[in-house]
């Protein structure tokens, strides 16, 4: 594998976490986390829910530690919006994490705005109940339109797409989703549409399908730069892989 730390310019590392592997490489791995840490994992009463968010929170630690001469239990964290954990200090790391089912997404870059979302495409929803609070016109339009298991299909999609421009921005799934709109002009591309003071072309998308059954979305502000290359790794371990291509339109 590269050295993390030079590798990491102009990309965006995309870590996909084995629960199962990872408990079996790093046994009593909780002791990394901070007292805080442990104490929001003591609050889950069920089990497996506690256990993974253990496990996603040492493997932040730790894949960070890849990226800097950090120790994974000396990382310090502050919430920000939302709760959601960031960096403290000035290292100019960035990350973002998303649970799916049986898998774990953590996405790590430098200096821009960044988020992740994975979904289990195998989740029961009313995917048109949801759209109608949660997602933009021609959004809606397009599910309408397809049929049933079309319509889960894209419905995932565009979930996953708002989740990760939520946690890139630092707001709320719920914070106004249907001013921003996404639509797919073409195979393989994302196209963003913001009706307030956010411009569209200062932001990468990235959607594929990840194993498991899940998708994936990655949301990048790369402001007037260039896009950033998307580098997935399966952890623990380091392997490659190469996310799915996106389904044809």
């Amino acid at each position: 594998m590269p050295d993390p730390k030079r590798a990491l310019k102009n990309e965006v590392h995309v870590w996909l976490v084995q629960p199962a592997s990872w408990r079996h490489a790093f046994d009593q791995d909780g002791l990394i986390l901070s007292a805080d840490e442990r104490a929001a994992a003591d609050e889950f009463t069920l089990e497996h829910l506690r256990e993974r968010y253990t496990i996603a929170h040492c493997a932040v630690r730790r894949l960070l530690s890849l990226y800097a001469d950090t120790p994974p239990g000396s990382w310090v964290f502050r919430r920000g919006k939302r709760g959601r954990p960031r960096i403290a200090g000035d290292s100019g790391l960035r990350f973002s994490l998303s649970y799916g089912d049986d898998l774990i997404a953590v996405a790590i870059t430098r200096d821009v705005g960044l988020g992740i979302d994975i979904v289990s495409t195998r989740r029961r929803v009313d995917a048109m109940q949801i759209a109608e609070h949660a997602f933009a016109p021609n959004e809606i339009a397009e599910l309408r339109s397809m049929g049933a298991e079309s319509v889960r299909d894209r419905f995932f999609d565009y979930w996953a797409l708002k989740e990760a421009y939520a946690k890139a921005t630092g707001a709320g799934f719920w914070d106004k989703p249907r001013r921003y709109a996404f639509s797919f002009p073409r195979q393989g591309a994302v196209a963003f549409r913001h009706d307030g003071n956010e411009d569209g072309g200062q932001w990468q998308f990235v959607l594929a399908s990840a194993p498991r059954d899940h998708r994936l979305a990655v949301a990048v502000r790369i402001g007037f730069g260039r896009p950033r290359n998307i580098v997935a790794r399966i952890a623990p371990g380091g392997e490659s892989i190469a996310l799915g291509a996106d389904r044809k339109r």
